[in-house]
């Protein structure tokens, strides 16, 4: 359990990136503001894990153990790969005032970055991990990912992109290797 958590932390720093960005090009980011930001990429995270696991369910049923333990593993070394591969090269960010941002935007970019979550959430399914406890962590997570992002991004700009990003996939890459090994290898 605690992998898995250590994992979706690396997973949520690339968030953490895209939400730092977002501070930084707004105009007004008072707490409510920060919070409710944070609540609806929460709530767009619990979807994505609803999703991730009705996925994975579709495919429970024609793999062993071991074959969905190293799917999982697959999984999460790849997108710990895109992570880093994203924030090394960059997306060409530049910060520039976003006066029209509310909440129906905050939605759509929550749709777009939480489709690696989706995608992670189906490795977890394969680990085994229960819905409830992928739901709840990733609420809090997301959560408290979202407002620091927010609230830094706002104060101090989006200058940390790459060290955040790096730190997050080598965090996957490790632990898919780990789980590879652990439950696949060694077995």
């Amino acid at each position: 359990m605690t992998k898995a958590l250590l994992i979706l932390i690396g997973l949520s720093l690339d968030g953490f990136i895209a939400m730092m960005q977002t501070g930084a090009t707004l105009r007004d980011c008072s707490l409510g503001k920060r919070a409710w930001y944070a609540l609806i990429y929460a709530g767009v995270g619990a979807c994505a894990v609803f999703v991730g696991y009705i996925l994975a369910a579709m495919f429970k049923n024609i793999m062993n153990a071991p074959a969905e333990m190293a799917t999982a593993s697959l999984i999460i070394f790849f997108l710990g790969l895109t992570v880093i591969f994203k924030s090394v090269h960059g997306s060409g960010y530049v910060e520039k005032l976003d006066p029209d941002f509310n909440g129906k935007k905050m939605a759509r970019l929550s749709a777009f970055t939480n489709i690696d979550t989706m995608v992670l959430m189906a490795g977890f399914s394969f680990m085994g991990l229960y819905l409830s406890y992928a739901m709840i962590s990733v609420l809090v997570i997301s959560f408290l990912t979202v407002f620091i992002a927010l609230t830094i991004g706002y104060n101090l700009g989006a200058s940390y992109q790459k060290p955040v990003g790096i730190s997050g996939g080598t965090l996957m890459i490790f632990f898919s290797i780990w789980i590879l090994a652990n439950y696949v290898i060694m077995r």
